[in-house]
């Protein structure tokens, strides 16, 4: 899946379909995902500490 990572200053992103934190504090994670159809919407989740959390914006049905 393709998609635009956007750094956040604490280390938090999103990339693909998948959002990562590196940091050691919870954060807010955003990028932007390609749904297979071609549409592209900003993501963001808040992730855990030093793991990555699975997205699927709802639009993309």
């Amino acid at each position: 899946m393709a998609g635009t990572a956007v750094a956040d200053p604490g280390g938090a992103w999103c990339s693909g379909n998948m959002c990562y934190n590196e940091s050691d504090a919870p954060a807010l994670a955003t990028g932007d995902y390609t749904c297979p159809s071609g549409l592209v919407f900003p993501s963001f989740a808040i992730v855990p500490p030093r793991t990555a959390v699975p997205i699927f914006p709802a639009r993309c049905s």
